[in-house]
């Protein structure tokens, strides 16, 4: 496909398309286009035309945001298939929050992502698929932090384990308490290669399916810690067309300059273009009660606006606050200039 060139994009998830009826869709969407927003991701499994139309006619380029590895819809655990994941001590994960993470091992999971995929990028309209949690399992908004919950490494199941001694040639044992000992003594740096390996070929196969239609793959990212969860975004060069960092300042209790620190470092890995995804608001309205930080106010907003778009767009979630907050049209209004 021809260089995709990212704008200054909007962030909207499901549940907040969901509150959405057409007359507040509509004055969100012109908002967006007021503040010189380019590009609009919309995490939904199904895009139906009226959505697609009210995004598309305003001149804006529809992106979906695919949701890869996190129970959803009807991806679910099955009584058929116990592939949780599992950590060093044998037990499987646990939840934290919203977060259920999925295996990107776990064939069933892979299959319905790839046939999820080939819908939508043939979905009249779109402009491109953007992959989210597209990692190994990790609750990365409270694990993250300096301070945060962090769970023991996962998975060691059996499904991962077997696949792990076939594509690596090294034979560890069964269990999974015992498998873990021995990768973290022997085999550290095979295992964590071989992880980045299974994300990679995954988003190789994703990308083949977008750019076979003509359309722009992207990816949503870690802030940081990237290789813990087999976000090699150096591998992914060539592949992916555009970066989204999730540079949420407020939920991993960073200030706002450090979006800034963010795309500098990514910078130094790939050139894959990276848009920052800013945080506009952890007001429980918006984030559903679930633990955001503390809440961003106009100076924070436009520090955060100023450290990640010197060097180019910038994106905003969510984007139903993207109203709520006058003070970006103004901050937006500067950058320009």
């Amino acid at each position: 496909m021809a260089s995709f060139a990212p704008r200054d994009t909007l962030v909207l998830t499901a549940d907040e398309v969901r509150t959405l009826d057409d007359d507040a869709r509509d004055r969100l969407l012109d908002d967006a286009v007021t503040q010189g927003i380019g590009d609009v991701i919309i995490e939904i499994d199904d895009v139906a035309p009226e959505l697609s139309t009210a995004v598309t006619a305003r001149g804006l380029r529809l992106l979906i945001g695919v949701t890869c590895f996190h129970e959803h819809g009807e991806v679910a655990f099955g009584p058929e298939r116990a592939l949780r994941p599992i950590d060093e001590a044998g037990q499987p994960r646990r939840r934290l929050e919203w977060y259920v993470g999925l295996l990107p091992t776990d064939a069933v999971v892979v299959a319905e992502l790839v046939a999820r995929c080939s819908r939508l990028a043939s979905t009249p309209g779109v402009s491109g698929l953007v992959l989210d949690f597209i990692r190994w399992p990790l609750h990365w908004e409270l694990e993250l932090r300096a301070d945060g919950p962090r769970q023991p490494e996962s998975s060691f199941d059996r499904i991962t384990l077997g696949d792990f001694s076939a594509r690596t040639g090294c034979v560890v044992s069964a269990d999974p308490t015992e498998a873990a000992a021995q990768i973290f003594s022997r085999h550290r740096q095979v295992w964590d290669r071989y992880r980045a390996d299974t994300i990679t070929r995954l988003v190789r196969l994703l990308a083949d399916i977008a750019h076979a239609r003509g359309i722009m793959l992207g990816a949503f990212v870690l802030p940081h810690g990237r290789a813990s969860v087999g976000q090699d975004i150096a591998a992914w060069e060539g592949v992916v067309d555009a970066l989204y960092p999730m540079t949420y300042h407020a939920i991993l209790h960073r200030p706002a300059r450090w979006v800034g620190d963010v795309i500098g470092e990514i910078e130094e890995e790939t050139s894959i273009p990276a848009v920052p995804i800013i945080q506009l608001t952890a007001a429980a309205e918006h984030s559903g009660g679930w633990d955001w930080g503390d809440d961003v106010d106009g100076v924070q907003l436009e520090e955060a606006i100023t450290a990640g778009g010197t060097r180019g767009p910038v994106g905003f979630f969510p984007g139903t606050a993207l109203r709520l907050l006058p003070e970006v049209q103004t901050v937006e209004t500067e950058r320009a200039r």
